[in-house]
C-alpha cells in the first residue's frame, strides 16, 4: 500500500470587520432640560394657609386656658386665706359666747350675778282677729268674683 501523504487542508480566511469610518472626538452632552413639574400655587398657599390658621387657633385656645387656670389659683388662694379667717373668727365668736366669758363681761360693767333664777310660765299666744282660712271672719270679707 501506498503511504498515505498527509492531506493539508486549508483554513477558512478569518472574518474581515468592516473598517468603521473614523470617528469624531466625544463630548459630554448636557441633558435637555425639562420644566419641572408645577402644580397650581393656590392649593399649596391654601393648604399653608389652614396650617397656619390652625396653630394659630391651637395657640390662642391653650393661652384662654392658661389664663383661666391662672385666675383659678388666684381665687382658690382667696378662698383659702378667707376659709382660714373664718375659722379664727368662729374660735373667737366660741370663747366671746361662753358663759364664762359673758359673766366676766358682765361684772366688769357693773352687773351682778342673781343669787336665783326664776323661770317664767309658757304663756299661750293670743288668738289672732283676722282669724284663719276656715274662720267665719275671713269667710264674710271675700270679694265676689268677676
Amino acid at each position: 500500500m501506498a503511504a498515505l501523504s498527509p492531506v493539508r487542508t486549508r483554513r477558512a480566511p478569518a472574518p474581515t470587520r468592516p473598517v468603521a469610518p473614523p470617528r469624531a472626538p466625544l463630548s459630554l452632552v448636557q441633558p435637555r432640560r425639562r420644566p419641572p413639574y408645577r402644580r397650581s400655587p393656590w392649593p399649596l398657599r391654601l393648604a399653608l394657609a389652614v396650617v397656619l390658621v390652625s396653630l394659630l387657633a391651637v395657640g390662642a385656645a391653650h393661652a384662654y386656658l392658661v389664663a383661666g387656670q391662672v385666675r383659678l389659683a388666684r381665687l382658690q388662694q382667696r378662698l383659702d386665706s378667707a376659709q382660714t379667717t373664718e375659722r379664727g373668727l368662729e374660735v373667737r365668736v366660741a370663747q366671746l359666747e361662753s358663759p364664762s366669758q359673758v359673766v366676766a363681761q358682765g361684772e366688769q360693767q357693773g352687773l351682778s350675778v342673781p343669787t336665783r333664777v326664776t323661770d317664767l310660765p309658757l304663756v299661750p299666744a293670743p288668738a289672732s282677729r283676722s282669724g284663719g282660712a276656715g274662720s267665719p271672719a275671713s269667710s264674710s270679707r271675700r270679694r265676689p268674683r268677676r
